[in-house]
């Protein structure tokens, strides 16, 4: 099997900048929280960035403007819809601008509204680091 190290190390920042997320709750909330508790207020928190490279962000979106085509993970079809509509606004500023500069200027400049990754996900990264995200956050 191929490794994506590309992949990997976007996720790697993903988990990274979703942890010091937690972090940083932690920090301000006046009780423990629950795993469940702390992944369900981070994941509404807004991420530094989508955690997507170029070409997979490209691909996606043509095949969901041109074919209708829409992903089947929900964290990834509501990030698909949120690069979408973000485009099509840019595009709609600038004309002429192309799908791809579209993008490129979506995923340079713009925060994500939130981190796109499933409660689940989020709650067992949580748990893999529960400990150490309270000895680090004091």
């Amino acid at each position: 099997m191929q490794v994506n190290h590309s992949m990997k190390h976007t996720q790697n920042r993903r988990h990274r900048d979703f942890l010091q997320t937690c972090r940083l709750i932690i920090r301000h909330s006046a009780r423990r929280l629950r795993p469940e508790e702390l992944a369900r207020k981070a994941l509404s928190r807004q991420a530094p960035e989508y955690y997507i490279n170029d070409d997979y962000a490209y691909r996606m979106v043509l095949d969901s403007i041109n074919h209708g085509k829409i992903p089947i993970r929900e964290s990834t079809r509501q990030m698909c819809r949120e690069l979408t509509d973000r485009i099509a606004e840019l595009k709609s500023r600038k004309e002429g601008l192309s799908t791809m500069l579209a993008l490129k200027t979506v995923l340079e400049s713009g925060k994500a509204s939130r981190y796109f990754m499933s409660a689940k996900t989020a709650t067992n990264l949580i748990k893999r680091n529960y400990r150490l995200l309270y000895d680090t956050a004091i």
